[in-house]
């Protein structure tokens, strides 16, 4: 003969719910992804490359293309390319000054790698400030405020005279990096959006 279980007796049904609803807890927690942590200053970053797409806009003039950005600080190798792939500018940065060089092989040196890029581009690229900010960090050699959202990730940083706005973060290599930063300072704006990141934190962290 066939026997059907037992039904529980009310007290025993409401210990067996919530020794589901345990299993369930611990299931969900162990399938919650490892934490990750950013880097806690730009000398942590070993030499980084970044591919990605990038727009100013100042006033009525903008650009927008590419972007291939090496650096090993505080060296820079930075590329703009025009949508079509094209190099429309190459900023190099090493101790002795800036260098950009366009399209058309003109080269123009100078200590300044901001006002360097104004003046053979004509819009603002604010490179001393970047290195930092597309990392998530303020720059350490003046004044910030960084506010923060609900996952602990850096959401805007206030500096210069700038407002830097995350909108989206992706986890490399066990770090989250930003993977859009939208900047704003008084008629300009510049979003980045990185498609790529590789060698992110130095081997003996």
């Amino acid at each position: 003969m066939l026997q059907l279980p037992l039904p529980l007796a009310p007290g025993r049904r409401a210990l067996a719910v919530m020794f589901m609803l345990a299993l369930s807890a611990c299931a969900a927690v162990q399938q919650r992804p490892s934490a990750v942590t950013l880097p806690v200053s730009i000398a942590s970053v070993q030499p980084l490359g970044i591919s990605g797409r990038i727009s100013v806009r100042q006033g009525r003039e903008g650009h927008s293309g590419g972007l291939r950005w090496y650096f090993d600080p505080p060296n820079h190798d930075i590329q703009l390319l025009s949508p079509l792939g094209q190099i429309v500018a190459r900023i190099v940065e090493d101790a002795e000054g800036v260098t950009l060089t366009t399209a058309d092989q003109q080269s123009v040196r100078a200590a300044d790698p901001d006002e360097l890029i104004e003046a053979a581009l004509g819009w603002r690229l604010p490179l001393k400030g970047l290195q930092h900010w597309v990392l998530g960090l303020a720059a350490p050699d003046s004044a910030a405020k960084t506010e923060t959202d609900e996952a602990q990730h850096v959401a805007r940083i206030y500096q210069d005279n700038w407002v830097i706005s995350y909108a989206r973060y992706r986890p490399v290599q066990g770090t989250e990096l930003p993977s859009r930063i939208v900047m704003k300072r008084d008629d300009i704006e510049v979003r980045l959006v990185v498609d790529s990141w590789d060698q992110v934190l130095r081997s003996e962290r």
